[in-house]
Protein backbone atom coordinates (compact mmCIF):
# COMPACT_ATOMS: atom_id res chain seq x y z
CA UNK A 1 0.00 0.00 0.00
CA UNK A 2 1.58 3.20 -1.13
CA UNK A 3 1.57 6.65 1.08
CA UNK A 4 -1.60 7.75 -0.59
CA UNK A 5 -3.64 5.13 -0.12
CA UNK A 6 -2.57 4.84 3.40
CA UNK A 7 -3.85 8.98 3.68
CA UNK A 8 -6.73 7.83 2.13
CA UNK A 9 -7.33 4.97 4.21
CA UNK A 10 -6.91 6.54 7.62
CA UNK A 11 -9.25 9.57 6.11
CA UNK A 12 -12.14 6.71 5.79
CA UNK A 13 -11.88 7.18 1.62
CA UNK A 14 -12.91 4.44 0.01
CA UNK A 15 -11.22 3.72 -3.63
CA UNK A 16 -13.91 4.71 -5.72
CA UNK A 17 -14.27 7.65 -3.60
CA UNK A 18 -10.73 9.34 -3.98
CA UNK A 19 -11.27 11.09 -6.65
CA UNK A 20 -14.22 12.65 -6.60
CA UNK A 21 -13.23 13.54 -2.70
CA UNK A 22 -9.76 15.00 -3.67
CA UNK A 23 -11.54 17.55 -6.29
CA UNK A 24 -14.40 18.21 -3.92
CA UNK A 25 -11.55 19.10 -1.25
CA UNK A 26 -9.83 21.11 -4.22
CA UNK A 27 -13.21 23.00 -4.61
CA UNK A 28 -14.23 24.08 -0.99
CA UNK A 29 -10.00 24.90 -0.78
CA UNK A 30 -10.87 27.47 -3.89
CA UNK A 31 -14.31 28.59 -2.85
CA UNK A 32 -13.31 29.47 0.12
CA UNK A 33 -10.12 31.17 -0.85
CA UNK A 34 -12.36 33.08 -3.34
CA UNK A 35 -14.39 34.02 -0.54
CA UNK A 36 -11.79 35.44 1.81
CA UNK A 37 -9.91 37.50 -0.81
CA UNK A 38 -13.27 38.72 -2.26
CA UNK A 39 -14.58 39.64 1.59
CA UNK A 40 -10.93 40.74 2.78
CA UNK A 41 -11.01 43.32 -0.53
CA UNK A 42 -14.18 44.55 -0.65
CA UNK A 43 -14.12 45.48 2.77
CA UNK A 44 -10.92 47.05 3.06
CA UNK A 45 -11.71 49.56 -0.14
CA UNK A 46 -15.34 49.96 1.52
CA UNK A 47 -14.13 51.10 4.84
CA UNK A 48 -11.47 52.98 2.83
CA UNK A 49 -14.17 55.02 0.94
CA UNK A 50 -16.81 55.12 2.92
CA UNK A 51 -17.81 55.35 6.88
CA UNK A 52 -18.37 52.08 8.92
CA UNK A 53 -21.94 53.58 9.48
CA UNK A 54 -22.90 52.99 5.98
CA UNK A 55 -22.46 49.34 6.51
CA UNK A 56 -26.26 48.83 6.99
CA UNK A 57 -27.16 50.32 3.86
CA UNK A 58 -25.43 48.14 1.61
CA UNK A 59 -25.67 44.87 3.75
CA UNK A 60 -29.67 45.77 2.88
CA UNK A 61 -29.24 46.15 -0.86
CA UNK A 62 -27.23 42.79 -0.59
CA UNK A 63 -30.20 41.24 1.21
CA UNK A 64 -32.96 42.66 -1.59
CA UNK A 65 -31.02 41.97 -4.70
CA UNK A 66 -29.69 38.57 -3.29
CA UNK A 67 -34.11 37.23 -4.01
CA UNK A 68 -33.91 37.84 -7.45
CA UNK A 69 -30.39 36.39 -7.61
CA UNK A 70 -31.15 33.30 -5.87
CA UNK A 71 -34.32 33.08 -7.51
CA UNK A 72 -32.73 33.01 -11.17
CA UNK A 73 -30.30 30.51 -9.80
CA UNK A 74 -32.71 28.08 -8.22
CA UNK A 75 -35.15 27.95 -11.16
CA UNK A 76 -31.69 27.13 -13.60
CA UNK A 77 -31.03 23.97 -11.20
CA UNK A 78 -34.59 23.32 -11.87
CA UNK A 79 -33.64 23.23 -15.68
CA UNK A 80 -30.36 22.42 -15.93
CA UNK A 81 -27.70 19.99 -13.95
CA UNK A 82 -26.28 21.98 -11.08
CA UNK A 83 -22.59 21.74 -12.70
CA UNK A 84 -23.85 23.98 -15.99
CA UNK A 85 -25.32 26.21 -13.37
CA UNK A 86 -22.23 26.19 -11.50
CA UNK A 87 -19.96 26.54 -14.79
CA UNK A 88 -22.47 29.23 -16.11
CA UNK A 89 -22.01 31.22 -12.61
CA UNK A 90 -18.42 31.44 -12.57
CA UNK A 91 -18.23 32.53 -16.33
CA UNK A 92 -20.58 35.66 -15.28
CA UNK A 93 -18.56 36.27 -12.33
CA UNK A 94 -14.95 36.30 -14.04
CA UNK A 95 -16.51 38.59 -16.74
CA UNK A 96 -18.18 41.09 -14.15
CA UNK A 97 -15.05 41.11 -11.84
CA UNK A 98 -12.66 41.61 -15.43
CA UNK A 99 -15.53 44.58 -16.16
CA UNK A 100 -15.27 46.35 -12.54
CA UNK A 101 -11.62 46.25 -12.39
CA UNK A 102 -9.86 48.85 -14.88
CA UNK A 103 -12.83 51.37 -13.37
CA UNK A 104 -11.24 50.61 -9.91
CA UNK A 105 -8.47 52.06 -11.00
CA UNK A 106 -9.38 55.60 -12.29
CA UNK A 107 -8.84 59.25 -10.48
CA UNK A 108 -12.29 60.09 -10.55
CA UNK A 109 -13.99 60.31 -7.15
CA UNK A 110 -17.72 59.50 -7.71
CA UNK A 111 -16.86 56.65 -10.57
CA UNK A 112 -14.20 55.03 -7.82
CA UNK A 113 -17.21 55.07 -5.32
CA UNK A 114 -19.53 53.64 -7.61
CA UNK A 115 -17.21 51.27 -8.92
CA UNK A 116 -16.41 50.28 -5.29
CA UNK A 117 -19.71 49.93 -4.65
CA UNK A 118 -20.49 47.70 -7.40
CA UNK A 119 -17.52 45.60 -6.46
CA UNK A 120 -18.81 44.95 -3.08
CA UNK A 121 -22.75 43.91 -4.51
CA UNK A 122 -21.35 41.85 -6.85
CA UNK A 123 -18.58 40.27 -5.09
CA UNK A 124 -21.19 39.48 -2.20
CA UNK A 125 -23.65 38.03 -4.16
CA UNK A 126 -21.33 36.09 -6.02
CA UNK A 127 -20.04 34.76 -3.08
CA UNK A 128 -23.44 33.34 -1.92
CA UNK A 129 -24.44 31.83 -5.39
CA UNK A 130 -21.07 30.09 -5.67
CA UNK A 131 -20.90 28.80 -2.40
CA UNK A 132 -24.09 27.08 -2.34
CA UNK A 133 -23.73 26.16 -6.09
CA UNK A 134 -20.47 24.29 -5.02
CA UNK A 135 -22.29 22.33 -2.10
CA UNK A 136 -25.07 21.91 -4.20
CA UNK A 137 -23.23 19.90 -6.86
CA UNK A 138 -21.21 18.23 -3.95
CA UNK A 139 -24.45 17.22 -2.36
CA UNK A 140 -25.15 15.23 -5.80
CA UNK A 141 -21.80 12.86 -5.26
CA UNK A 142 -22.58 11.41 -1.40
CA UNK A 143 -25.69 10.00 -0.02
CA UNK A 144 -26.87 10.53 3.65
CA UNK A 145 -23.81 8.14 5.16
CA UNK A 146 -20.83 9.23 2.85
CA UNK A 147 -22.22 12.82 3.73
CA UNK A 148 -21.50 12.52 7.33
CA UNK A 149 -18.06 10.14 6.75
CA UNK A 150 -16.73 12.81 4.23
CA UNK A 151 -18.43 16.26 4.37
CA UNK A 152 -16.33 17.28 7.60
CA UNK A 153 -12.94 16.31 5.46
CA UNK A 154 -14.40 18.30 2.31
CA UNK A 155 -14.98 21.21 4.46
CA UNK A 156 -11.69 21.08 5.99
CA UNK A 157 -10.69 21.85 2.35
CA UNK A 158 -12.42 25.24 2.16
CA UNK A 159 -10.65 25.86 6.13
CA UNK A 160 -7.54 25.10 4.90
CA UNK A 161 -8.41 27.52 1.81
CA UNK A 162 -9.39 30.56 4.29
CA UNK A 163 -6.19 30.13 6.18
CA UNK A 164 -3.65 30.04 3.19
CA UNK A 165 -5.40 33.05 1.40
CA UNK A 166 -5.96 35.21 4.61
CA UNK A 167 -2.21 34.45 5.77
CA UNK A 168 -1.25 35.25 1.93
CA UNK A 169 -2.85 38.35 2.24
CA UNK A 170 -0.76 39.43 5.12
CA UNK A 171 2.32 39.30 2.68
CA UNK A 172 0.36 40.79 0.03
CA UNK A 173 -1.27 43.67 1.22
CA UNK A 174 2.20 44.87 2.47
CA UNK A 175 4.14 44.52 -1.24
CA UNK A 176 1.22 44.83 -3.61
CA UNK A 177 -0.79 47.22 -4.16
CA UNK A 178 -4.54 46.57 -3.30
CA UNK A 179 -5.66 47.84 -6.80
CA UNK A 180 -3.80 44.69 -8.43
CA UNK A 181 -5.70 42.04 -6.08
CA UNK A 182 -8.77 41.83 -7.94
CA UNK A 183 -7.03 40.30 -10.66
CA UNK A 184 -6.53 37.46 -8.39
CA UNK A 185 -10.27 36.41 -7.68
CA UNK A 186 -10.25 36.14 -11.95
CA UNK A 187 -7.62 33.14 -11.17
CA UNK A 188 -8.56 31.39 -8.82
CA UNK A 189 -12.32 31.62 -10.60
CA UNK A 190 -10.31 29.86 -13.31
CA UNK A 191 -8.90 26.97 -11.03
CA UNK A 192 -12.00 26.31 -9.23
CA UNK A 193 -13.62 26.08 -12.87
CA UNK A 194 -11.25 23.31 -13.97
CA UNK A 195 -11.72 20.84 -10.45
CA UNK A 196 -15.53 20.90 -11.59
CA UNK A 197 -14.47 19.76 -15.22
CA UNK A 198 -12.74 17.05 -14.02
CA UNK A 199 -15.49 15.51 -11.53
CA UNK A 200 -16.95 12.69 -12.72
CA UNK A 201 -20.18 12.42 -14.91
CA UNK A 202 -23.18 11.59 -12.69
CA UNK A 203 -26.21 9.78 -13.24
CA UNK A 204 -28.90 11.74 -14.05
CA UNK A 205 -31.74 12.40 -12.04
CA UNK A 206 -35.09 13.55 -12.14
CA UNK A 207 -35.77 17.45 -12.20
CA UNK A 208 -38.79 18.97 -9.77
CA UNK A 209 -42.04 19.20 -12.05
CA UNK A 210 -42.19 22.31 -13.51
CA UNK A 211 -45.03 24.97 -12.82
CA UNK A 212 -46.85 27.03 -14.77
CA UNK A 213 -43.92 29.46 -15.60
CA UNK A 214 -45.89 32.82 -14.22
CA UNK A 215 -45.10 31.68 -10.65
CA UNK A 216 -41.94 33.11 -9.43
CA UNK A 217 -39.17 30.83 -8.09
CA UNK A 218 -39.12 32.88 -4.93
CA UNK A 219 -42.64 32.44 -4.13
CA UNK A 220 -42.18 28.71 -4.87
CA UNK A 221 -39.21 28.11 -2.61
CA UNK A 222 -40.81 30.03 0.43
CA UNK A 223 -43.77 27.73 -0.34
CA UNK A 224 -41.95 24.57 -0.15
CA UNK A 225 -39.66 25.89 2.32
CA UNK A 226 -42.81 26.70 4.69
CA UNK A 227 -44.52 23.55 4.51
CA UNK A 228 -41.77 21.76 5.23
CA UNK A 229 -40.93 20.76 8.60
CA UNK A 230 -36.97 19.93 8.03
CA UNK A 231 -36.46 23.29 6.06
CA UNK A 232 -38.46 25.13 7.81
CA UNK A 233 -36.35 24.44 11.01
CA UNK A 234 -33.30 24.42 8.36
CA UNK A 235 -34.36 28.50 7.33
CA UNK A 236 -34.96 29.20 11.11
CA UNK A 237 -31.35 28.20 12.20
CA UNK A 238 -29.68 29.79 9.24
CA UNK A 239 -31.83 33.04 9.74
CA UNK A 240 -31.31 33.44 13.65
CA UNK A 241 -27.58 32.71 13.06
CA UNK A 242 -27.38 35.36 10.43
CA UNK A 243 -29.11 37.82 12.55
CA UNK A 244 -26.24 37.65 15.31
CA UNK A 245 -23.86 37.39 13.03
CA UNK A 246 -24.49 40.62 11.23
CA UNK A 247 -24.78 42.75 14.69
CA UNK A 248 -21.41 41.31 15.84
CA UNK A 249 -19.62 41.67 12.54
CA UNK A 250 -20.63 45.30 11.68
CA UNK A 251 -19.12 46.01 15.44
CA UNK A 252 -16.22 44.36 14.31
CA UNK A 253 -15.87 46.55 11.22
CA UNK A 254 -16.67 50.07 13.20
CA UNK A 255 -14.07 49.23 15.77
CA UNK A 256 -11.45 48.14 13.04
CA UNK A 257 -11.98 51.18 11.16
CA UNK A 258 -11.49 53.45 14.33
CA UNK A 259 -8.23 51.67 15.02
CA UNK A 260 -6.71 51.20 11.45
CA UNK A 261 -5.89 54.24 9.22
CA UNK A 262 -5.14 53.04 5.67
CA UNK A 263 -6.63 50.59 3.34
CA UNK A 264 -3.30 48.54 3.49
CA UNK A 265 -3.44 48.09 7.32
CA UNK A 266 -7.13 47.12 6.92
CA UNK A 267 -6.12 44.61 3.91
CA UNK A 268 -3.45 43.00 6.18
CA UNK A 269 -5.76 43.15 9.29
CA UNK A 270 -8.47 41.42 7.69
CA UNK A 271 -6.66 39.00 5.83
CA UNK A 272 -4.78 38.16 9.05
CA UNK A 273 -8.06 37.80 11.04
CA UNK A 274 -9.44 35.32 8.28
CA UNK A 275 -5.98 33.56 7.91
CA UNK A 276 -5.92 32.54 11.74
CA UNK A 277 -9.88 31.85 12.00
CA UNK A 278 -9.42 29.55 8.91
CA UNK A 279 -6.55 27.77 11.05
CA UNK A 280 -8.42 27.28 13.60
CA UNK A 281 -11.57 25.59 11.66
CA UNK A 282 -8.97 23.76 9.98
CA UNK A 283 -8.20 22.13 13.28
CA UNK A 284 -11.70 21.79 14.57
CA UNK A 285 -12.89 20.60 11.15
CA UNK A 286 -9.92 17.58 11.28
CA UNK A 287 -9.60 16.79 14.70
CA UNK A 288 -13.04 17.88 16.41
CA UNK A 289 -16.49 18.09 13.61
CA UNK A 290 -17.15 13.89 13.27
CA UNK A 291 -15.85 13.00 16.58
CA UNK A 292 -18.00 15.85 18.41
CA UNK A 293 -21.04 14.98 16.20
CA UNK A 294 -20.95 11.13 17.15
CA UNK A 295 -20.40 11.92 20.69
CA UNK A 296 -23.08 14.85 21.10
CA UNK A 297 -25.47 14.30 18.05
CA UNK A 298 -26.52 17.17 15.79
CA UNK A 299 -28.58 18.88 17.65
CA UNK A 300 -26.07 19.86 19.97
CA UNK A 301 -23.48 20.05 17.28
CA UNK A 302 -25.57 23.10 16.23
CA UNK A 303 -26.39 24.64 19.06
CA UNK A 304 -22.19 25.00 19.75
CA UNK A 305 -22.23 28.63 17.99
CA UNK A 306 -25.31 30.07 19.47
CA UNK A 307 -24.26 29.29 22.47
CA UNK A 308 -20.47 31.25 21.63
CA UNK A 309 -22.07 34.12 19.85
CA UNK A 310 -24.38 34.73 23.47
CA UNK A 311 -21.51 34.66 25.27
CA UNK A 312 -19.15 36.63 23.35
CA UNK A 313 -21.93 39.52 22.80
CA UNK A 314 -22.74 39.38 26.57
CA UNK A 315 -19.23 40.25 26.86
CA UNK A 316 -18.78 42.62 24.48
CA UNK A 317 -22.16 44.68 26.29
CA UNK A 318 -19.42 45.14 29.19
CA UNK A 319 -16.02 45.27 27.60
CA UNK A 320 -16.20 46.66 23.76
CA UNK A 321 -13.15 46.97 22.53
CA UNK A 322 -10.98 45.64 19.16
CA UNK A 323 -9.55 43.00 21.00
CA UNK A 324 -12.37 41.37 22.79
CA UNK A 325 -14.42 41.57 19.59
CA UNK A 326 -11.81 40.52 17.16
CA UNK A 327 -11.67 37.26 19.36
CA UNK A 328 -15.69 36.70 19.68
CA UNK A 329 -16.07 37.24 15.82
CA UNK A 330 -13.31 34.95 15.58
CA UNK A 331 -14.54 32.67 17.00
CA UNK A 332 -18.06 32.87 15.06
CA UNK A 333 -16.04 33.23 11.79
CA UNK A 334 -13.75 29.54 12.78
CA UNK A 335 -17.13 27.94 13.65
CA UNK A 336 -19.07 28.64 11.09
CA UNK A 337 -16.54 27.59 8.44
CA UNK A 338 -16.48 24.45 10.16
CA UNK A 339 -18.42 22.83 13.06
CA UNK A 340 -21.58 24.73 12.22
CA UNK A 341 -21.23 24.04 8.21
CA UNK A 342 -20.53 20.37 8.88
CA UNK A 343 -23.84 20.02 10.59
CA UNK A 344 -25.59 21.99 8.27
CA UNK A 345 -24.18 20.08 5.49
CA UNK A 346 -25.46 17.00 7.45
CA UNK A 347 -28.73 18.16 8.27
CA UNK A 348 -29.66 18.86 4.16
CA UNK A 349 -28.75 15.21 3.00
CA UNK A 350 -32.20 13.80 4.18
CA UNK A 351 -33.74 15.75 1.36
CA UNK A 352 -34.96 14.53 -1.66
CA UNK A 353 -32.30 15.69 -4.10
CA UNK A 354 -34.48 17.80 -6.34
CA UNK A 355 -36.18 19.81 -3.73
CA UNK A 356 -32.15 20.69 -1.90
CA UNK A 357 -31.85 21.44 -5.52
CA UNK A 358 -34.79 23.69 -5.64
CA UNK A 359 -34.60 25.36 -2.25
CA UNK A 360 -30.61 24.95 -0.66
CA UNK A 361 -29.87 27.93 -2.62
CA UNK A 362 -33.09 29.92 -1.23
CA UNK A 363 -32.20 29.35 2.17
CA UNK A 364 -28.54 29.40 2.03
CA UNK A 365 -28.32 32.62 0.04
CA UNK A 366 -32.21 34.70 0.69
CA UNK A 367 -32.62 33.49 3.93
CA UNK A 368 -29.16 34.37 5.21
CA UNK A 369 -28.85 37.87 3.14
CA UNK A 370 -32.53 38.52 4.34
CA UNK A 371 -31.02 37.91 7.73
CA UNK A 372 -28.22 39.86 6.99
CA UNK A 373 -30.79 43.07 5.95
CA UNK A 374 -32.81 42.22 9.41
CA UNK A 375 -29.73 42.90 11.50
CA UNK A 376 -28.73 46.14 9.25
CA UNK A 377 -31.91 47.55 9.50
CA UNK A 378 -31.93 46.67 13.51
CA UNK A 379 -28.14 48.86 13.18
CA UNK A 380 -30.07 51.48 11.81
CA UNK A 381 -33.18 52.05 14.15
CA UNK A 382 -30.50 51.69 17.04
CA UNK A 383 -28.41 54.06 15.47
CA UNK A 384 -31.47 56.36 14.75
CA UNK A 385 -33.10 56.29 17.79
CA UNK A 386 -29.73 56.42 20.13
CA UNK A 387 -27.46 58.34 18.07
CA UNK A 388 -25.69 61.52 19.61
CA UNK A 389 -24.56 64.61 17.99
CA UNK A 390 -21.07 63.09 16.94
CA UNK A 391 -22.14 59.30 15.60
CA UNK A 392 -24.07 56.73 16.34
CA UNK A 393 -24.39 54.79 19.50
CA UNK A 394 -24.61 51.03 18.78
CA UNK A 395 -21.49 50.53 20.62
CA UNK A 396 -20.40 53.32 23.15
CA UNK A 397 -16.75 52.41 23.20
CA UNK A 398 -14.47 55.73 25.04
CA UNK A 399 -12.40 55.75 21.84
CA UNK A 400 -14.98 57.03 19.42
CA UNK A 401 -13.97 60.72 20.71
CA UNK A 402 -10.64 60.76 18.89
CA UNK A 403 -11.43 58.36 16.15
CA UNK A 404 -11.07 61.59 13.95
CA UNK A 405 -7.34 61.26 14.75
CA UNK A 406 -6.53 58.11 12.59
CA UNK A 407 -2.82 58.36 11.12
CA UNK A 408 -2.33 59.94 7.74
CA UNK A 409 -1.92 58.25 4.46
CA UNK A 410 2.20 56.76 3.87
CA UNK A 411 2.01 58.15 0.37
CA UNK A 412 1.21 62.06 -0.19
CA UNK A 413 -0.76 61.31 -3.79
CA UNK A 414 -2.93 58.50 -1.39
CA UNK A 415 -6.46 59.28 -2.30
CA UNK A 416 -8.12 61.06 0.57
CA UNK A 417 -9.63 58.62 2.97
CA UNK A 418 -13.83 59.13 1.77
CA UNK A 419 -16.16 59.27 4.42
CA UNK A 420 -13.79 59.91 7.32
CA UNK A 421 -13.55 62.31 9.92
CA UNK A 422 -13.17 66.18 9.77
CA UNK A 423 -9.99 66.49 10.81
CA UNK A 424 -8.57 63.51 8.70
CA UNK A 425 -9.87 65.83 5.35
CA UNK A 426 -8.54 68.64 7.05
CA UNK A 427 -5.07 67.06 7.39
CA UNK A 428 -5.25 65.13 3.68
CA UNK A 429 -6.10 68.67 2.20
CA UNK A 430 -2.92 69.96 3.38
CA UNK A 431 -1.03 67.17 2.37
CA UNK A 432 -2.50 67.85 -0.99
CA UNK A 433 -1.89 71.46 -1.23
CA UNK A 434 1.44 70.91 -0.13
CA UNK A 435 2.26 68.25 -2.96
CA UNK A 436 1.13 70.45 -5.15
CA UNK A 437 3.30 73.33 -4.48
CA UNK A 438 6.38 71.03 -4.52
CA UNK A 439 5.05 69.80 -8.27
Amino acid sequence: MNPFDRIAAWLDVRPNEVRTVTLSFLGAFLVMAFLVLARTLREALYLDFFDARTLPYVTGTVAVLSVPTVGLFGRALTRYSPKKVLGFLMLVLAIGLAALWPFANMQLEMVTKATVVAFYLWTALGTLILTSGFWVVTSEYFPVRGAKRLFGLIGAGGTAGAMVMGTLLIWLSRNVDAAWLPPGLIVVIVLFYATQRLLPKLESTPRPESTDGRSLPFLESLTTVWRSPHLRMIATIVFTIGIATTLLDYQFKELAQDSLATRERLTSFFGAFYGWTGGVALVIQLLLASRFLAFAGLGWTLAVLPAVLLLGSTGLLVIPSLALVTVVRGADASLRKSLYRFALEVVYTPVPSVLRRKNKGFIDSVVDSVAEGFGAAVVLRRSAVHEPADGPALLHHRHRATAGQRRPRASAQSRAPRGGRPAERDLYATRHQHAGSRQ
